[in-house]
């Protein structure tokens, strides 16, 4: 709400950044249809069948938005057309995170969708996952460098992080209960080696992926 008020009582007209802002308006809007239809999309009745994947839909929806608000602000069209640092992270820097936050998510949502379908087999949920996971480095990497978008490489690093750690616990939950012989499955534990594995590589390339943009951006600006 503050970015969007701040842009009547703080920025003229004739400035860059807000030229930009009315460009990146249209996707600006559609995104915030998309994450207002995601949130609908858990009410109850579309908890099955194929239904469950209107959230996934509903967020890839989203992530694609922003990625065009996000195309609105890329370096080439921003630092070098005059927008401060302190626009950037007034208008822009919260929309990056976002961009990338829904990127992730809509990947989570994905194999959660998957995961509750009865008749996935484990094998199934554990290749859609180690796909997500390629997928997710891929774009940031892609991303962060073609777009000179740390931020965004950032996100997606600090995720994959995070899915890495998920799958440590899962692994160290099925070590224990072997020590302790205990029969209890624990749930996801299929591919759970690779998933870790490629978790941590996916973050290794996206983060040296952001880092590189960071260098190219502070360099160039000097």
């Amino acid at each position: 709400m503050a970015m969007v008020a701040s842009q009547w009582l703080l920025l003229d007209e004739s400035s860059p950044t807000h030229a930009i802002l009315q460009k990146a308006s249209a996707p600006f809007v559609v995104a915030n249809v998309f994450q207002s239809l995601w949130c609908a999309s858990f009410r109850p009745k579309y908890n099955k069948g194929y239904y469950m994947y209107l959230s996934w839909a509903m967020l890839t929806g989203t992530a694609y938005s922003l990625s065009k608000v996000h195309e609105t602000y890329s370096y080439s069209t921003s630092i070098n057309s005059g927008v401060s640092f302190g626009q950037y992270c007034l208008y822009f820097l919260p929309l990056s995170l976002h961009f990338g936050w829904t990127t992730a998510a809509s990947l989570v949502n994905l194999n959660g969708a998957v995961a509750l379908n009865p008749s996935a087999s484990p094998r199934v949920v554990a290749w859609v996952g180690h796909a997500s996971v390629i997928g997710a480095s891929s774009l940031g990497a892609v991303v962060s460098l073609t777009r000179s978008a740390p931020v965004f490489g950032g996100v997606i690093a600090w995720a994959l992080l995070a899915v890495a750690d998920g799958m440590k616990q899962r692994l160290q939950s099925t070590e224990k209960k072997n020590d302790d012989n205990d029969k209890t499955e624990v749930t996801g534990t299929y591919g759970a080696k690779t998933q870790l594995q490629l978790s941590r590589i996916g973050a290794f390339v996206s983060g040296i992926a952001a880092l590189t943009a960071a260098i190219q951006l502070w360099t160039s600006s000097n």
